[in-house]
């Protein structure tokens, strides 16, 4: 058994000293004694690891290893490191490299996954690619999630655009993935503080499994909706703003009867997104987010159920239609917050 850990320049493979080796080797410091256990237990804090590098190509000489997974892949145990760089590579058990290829990143790498058949890597800009786990071929990519500052297309199913990405949207950042212990599902969690369940049973129909947004900064007011039918807003739907500026409607009714949750598995609680300043959605750094002047303090809407008027910390009033969500005024009202 071993463990492995990676850094700059640096692919180590450790493990435990075997007890008997260790007493014959360190027989003249322990004595007579003959009792194994006592003796490694008296002198457990002389016990230490062996480290053995793995053999790494002149290409690898400078690279920044970041994050590393064994997985049992065809009956052998495997290593998966990822560099900074965007390089997967595989090695053997005899801690020579294997294969490497690159995932093709757009800025930044943040780690992998690896379950028996796949490779997982997250990266910047939502991009989330899978590779064959045997030989490093690429399978596919997964969709990505909706885009900074766009509100969602669809408020039955928001995953629904996943399918049409925008080269010029800026879309949130997977910063970690895992796998489900069968390997059919997988988590991916975004900057934004959204995490998604995704079916990657069938690499090839990559499916939304769970849908669960979130604001990423304090909610600052929620306020329960009058339900309007121009809205398309069921009963019972409430709004939540919060200082990411963001206004947020949400409905916690689950569908009735036997078999609703299995007729749209991928629900999410969230129906619909307004973002306000669209600006904010181009950081991708929440301290950055946490310290601008920018966010909403408070919501209110019409006793209709059509119409919702906002603050923020600039003293603007906005008022948007519950209709088609589109912002219909915006005020500077006050000379500070409202």
């Amino acid at each position: 058994t071993y463990f492995v850990t990676v850094g700059m320049r640096s692919v180590k493979f450790w493990s435990m000293v075997d007890v008997d080796r260790y007493v014959e080797k360190n027989q003249a410091y322990l004595g007579n004694n003959t009792d194994r256990s006592a003796s490694v237990s008296n002198t457990q804090l002389m016990l230490s690891l062996d480290s053995k590098p793995a053999l790494l190509s002149s290409s690898f000489k400078d690279a920044d290893f970041i994050d590393v997974q064994c997985a049992t892949v065809a009956g052998k145990i495997q290593t998966f490191a990822l560099t900074s760089a965007g390089v997967l590579c595989s090695f053997f058990p005899q801690k020579t490299l294997d294969k490497f290829v690159d995932i093709k990143s757009t800025a930044k790498v943040y780690g992998l996954a690896v379950t028996a058949k796949y490779v997982i890597c997250a990266s910047s800009g939502g991009i989330v690619r899978i590779f064959s786990a045997s030989g490093l071929g690429y399978v596919n990519t997964l969709p990505r999630p909706p885009p900074r500052g766009e509100a969602f297309l669809s408020m039955a199913k928001p995953y629904e655009s996943f399918a049409s990405p925008s080269t010029a949207a800026i879309y949130p950042d997977c910063v970690a993935v895992r796998p489900s212990p069968d390997g059919q599902y997988l988590v991916c969690v975004y900057d934004d503080r959204a995490f998604y369940v995704w079916d990657i049973g069938d690499p090839s129909r990559i499916q939304a499994h769970r849908v669960c947004p979130a604001h990423s900064q304090t909610i600052w007011d929620v306020q329960a909706l009058p339900y309007s039918p121009d809205s398309g807003l069921p009963s019972g739907t409430f709004v939540t703003c919060s200082a990411d500026s963001t206004i947020r409607f949400w409905n916690l009714d689950r569908p009735a009867g036997p078999g609703a949750a299995a007729a749209d598995p991928s629900r999410s609680d969230l129906l619909q997104a307004i973002h306000t300043h669209a600006g904010l959605g181009n950081q991708n750094d929440l301290a950055a987010k946490q310290s601008s002047e920018h966010g909403l303090r408070c919501v209110q809407p019409s006793p209709d159920g059509t119409l919702l008027v906002s603050g923020d910390r600039q003293g603007n009033l906005r008022l948007h239609s519950l209709v088609d969500f589109k912002q219909l005024a915006e005020i500077p009202a006050h000379a500070a917050a409202v």
